[in-house]
This record gives C-alpha cells, structure tokens and sequence, in this order.
C-alpha cells in the first residue's frame, strides 16, 4: 500500500503523524510525507527527514512568508497566537474564531500562485496524488487541500488529529446556529471561502473535504473527541509521543541527585517566550527554582538564554532536548499546556504545572490534567517565580500527583497503538466506501 501523509508546517503539527507512519512503514507499506517547508527552523522537510520518512516539500519555504510577516506585524488580528485557541467550556466568540481560521488558510493556501512564478499548494498536492497514485492520504486537520486532492483522485483519506478536534468543534456550532436561524449552511466562511479551491478542480463542497471520511483520534490524554456531525467517524489510536532524536549528554545517563523538574515552552511556543497574553520574562521562570532542592532542566534558545543572567545552582540550561529522552528521569514537568507535550508527560507518568498557553487547546487540555489529579494549572496572569514555585512544592511533596499519573498513563493503554491501527488503515483504503461506525475500533 501506498501512503501520503500531509503535514502542516509546524513540528507539534508533523510529530504526532511519526509513530503512525512508522507503523504503516514496519507493516511493510511505502510512506511519503509531504509538507511546506516551515516558517521555524530547523525547517520541516529535515524533520520529517530526520525521522526516517521520506519527504516532498510543497513549493519552497519562501511561499510562508507572507504569513509570517503579518504575524509580526500586528496588523491582523486574525493571525495572532491566540486566534485559533478554542475552550469547548468557555467559548465566547466562536464566529471570531472561525473568522481566524478561515483568515490563516487564506494566507497559508492562496488560491493564486506565489509572484516567484510558483503553484499553490492545493495545485501541488492534486498533482502529486495524481502522479504518485497512493492507496490512502491521511492528513493534519489543518491540511484541508490534502483532502480536495485525495477527493480529486478517487482516494481513501482521513485526518490525523494533533490535538483536540476544534474543527469539528467550529463546524458543529455553526451548523448548529444555520439551524436556528434557517440560513444555508454553504454560507459558511470556512466553506465559501473553499469554494473557488474546490471549483478549480471540479469538486464541490461535502463534509469530508474538512472533516475527512474519518479520523483517527490520538489520546492525547485518555480522552476520545466527541462531535455530533452526520459522518464524522473517530478511529481512537494510543498516543505515542515522539519529539525528536539525540545523542545523551553524559549528566542525563546518571541518576539526578535531586528531583529533577524540566522547563518547556514547546518547540513552536518557545520562540515567543509568551504563556497566553502575559509577557512573561525566562528570568523569572528560571528565578522560581532558586532555594529549592531541585535540579531544573530548561531548555532555552541563545537568545532566551542572555535574557536570563546569573543562573541558580541547581539550573542546568540546554538548547534542546526531546522530552522523550529527559522525563523518564523527571519528577516534573512546567510546561505551556501544548498536547504533544502533555502526551508526552502522560507516556512517562510524570506530575504536571501547566500555565496554558492560548494557541489551539491548552486551556482544556490543563483543565483535563488538574481534573484528573495528574498536576496542577498555574494561570498565566497569576504567574510569578513565588506563584510557580508553590505549585511546584505540591506536585513534588505530595503523592497525589503522582498517583493521578500513573492513572492517567493506564488510561490510555486501552487505546490501540499505531501498529495495531494499521489494520483497519488497510481496509479502508482497500474499500472507501465501507460504512463506518461512529468510533470503529
């Protein structure tokens, strides 16, 4: 079988498809990724590389600048950190959020070719379906025009979810609300603003071009996505975090001397040092381990690193280091509330403070955590080095964080992992037309 995978340009967006591409490769099956080159670096296409897959970059890396520029600029508001950040609890303004989303497609898929005389992206991705001819594209909720090109080819596809499904959650509420107020549901802006997309290669709008013919629904954290849309099928997958590879620097081969806590802003988070709409200095997030008996591990760039001055004692600063290679000799994680990372400290059983950062669904994510007594949420507008190192003291003192855990951890083991997905991956390539149940094992 053949397989294409479609990543967004972001790395929390490509690691969650690693493991599931792994296991398709083992299971003996051919696995492309195909990707634009990312706004960050190091850039997307060495990832996916450095992973082991076999890549196709989609145009060049100079086709996301548009976006980044007005993301820095501060102009569209629709392209702030925050704009795609969805709470199911607290959503207040859903149609600003659906505005957004609409908005960054925009920006990250023109419709009109790049002015160096390159295609779109959704051009790129029809043609290489066509060309390569894959059983099945599997693709990031945010990679809709992977959907368009596995529709114009006759292929088998379904979305790969990073996170928690706020498409689904957006497209519901709208539904929801044509419902009420009898307008068409084609007007839409998630959906109008597809239409010339789609009629540039004959189709026409149906659900699956934004929510897949299914979707395989990783466990971030024991929990399973549930929408109320015709046709929206989630096939659960165990979350099996990968975050990169390394060489262990000799200190993290010896047991730590004291309890060790690791410091993250994410890999796509990082850049901004910013935890929801407080600007919070590293300085004081490295102050709060200063007199406690801790070893903390933060991983900062150069440029956070000179922000910092004296470090404590018992702070050891690293550029960066996979979480996989770090918790396991981890008493705790301090982290933005990212669902790579909270999978992550899941799969090591490791205590969690989370000081959510407002970017897709940290806040839920953070709230989940607290509820199941695994850690604890530190609010970005309460953060301070005292505030954070009170919340720290009780997930290290206690037992409780522990326990909730190492509950959490058994939780998700009742998922399938990646390989054991394979299977049903196999048969709904070979028949896409086969009716689905709404949550097939």
């Amino acid at each position: 079988m053949r397989v294409l995978i479609a990543a967004f340009p972001l790395a929390s967006h490509l690691y969650p498809l690693v493991p599931l591409a792994w296991a398709l490769q083992s299971a003996g099956h051919t696995v492309t990724v195909a990707t634009q080159p990312g706004l960050l670096k190091p850039d997307m296409t060495e990832m996916a590389a450095g992973a082991g897959l076999t890549v196709v970059p989609l145009g060049v890396r100079e086709d996301l600048l548009p976006m980044g520029r007005a993301r820095l600029s501060g102009q569209h508001p629709e392209l702030a950190p925050d704009a795609l950040a969805v709470d199911p609890e607290h959503l207040d303004d859903w149609r600003t959020t659906r505005a957004g989303m609409a908005f960054q497609w925009a920006m990250n898929y023109a419709l009109d070719a790049p002015a160096d005389g390159g295609r779109p992206v959704v051009d790129h991705l029809v043609d290489l379906v066509r060309d390569t001819e894959p059983d099945l594209v599997l693709w990031d909720p945010l990679c809709f025009p992977a959907a368009m090109a596995a529709r114009a080819a006759g292929v088998a596809h379904g979305r790969v979810l990073f996170g928690n499904d706020n498409v689904a959650h957006i497209r519901a509420l709208s539904l929801a609300d044509c419902a009420r107020t009898g307008t068409d549901p084609a007007h839409d802006p998630l959906i109008t603003w597809m239409d010339p997309l789609l009629r540039r290669h004959g189709l026409d709008y149906t659900e699956e071009i934004l929510l897949g013919q299914w979707t395989v629904d990783i466990l971030r954290t024991g929990r399973r996505a549930r929408h109320d849309l015709p046709g929206l099928t989630y096939l659960p997958v165990r979350a099996v975090p990968y975050n990169g590879s390394t060489v262990l620097p000799p200190w993290l081969v010896q047991p730590p001397r004291s309890p060790r806590v690791c410091l993250t802003l994410g890999q796509t988070s990082r850049p901004l040092v910013r935890f929801g709409r407080t600007d919070v200095s590293v300085a004081d997030l490295i102050a709060a381990a200063e007199g406690l008996d801790i070893e903390l591990v933060a991983t900062l760039n150069a440029d956070q690193l000179a922000q910092v001055g004296r470090l404590p004692d018992n702070v050891r600063v690293i550029d960066y280091l996979p979480l996989n290679a770090v918790l396991p000799s981890c008493a705790a994680i301090v982290h933005h509330g990212g669902a790579g990372t909270v999978a992550a400290a899941v799969a090591h059983r490791v205590p969690q403070v989370i000081v959510p950062n407002e970017r897709w669904d940290e806040i839920s994510q953070a709230r989940y955590i607290a509820e199941r007594g695994a850690g604890l949420v530190l609010p970005p507008t309460e953060l301070t080095p005292d505030a954070l190192r009170e919340k720290l003291q009780q997930v290290l003192c206690h037992p409780w964080a522990r326990q909730g855990a190492h509950r959490l951890h058994q939780d998700t083991l009742s998922a399938p992992t990646p390989a054991e997905l394979v299977p049903t991956l196999e048969r709904l390539a070979a028949r896409p037309d086969q009716p689905l149940t709404k949550e097939t094992p």
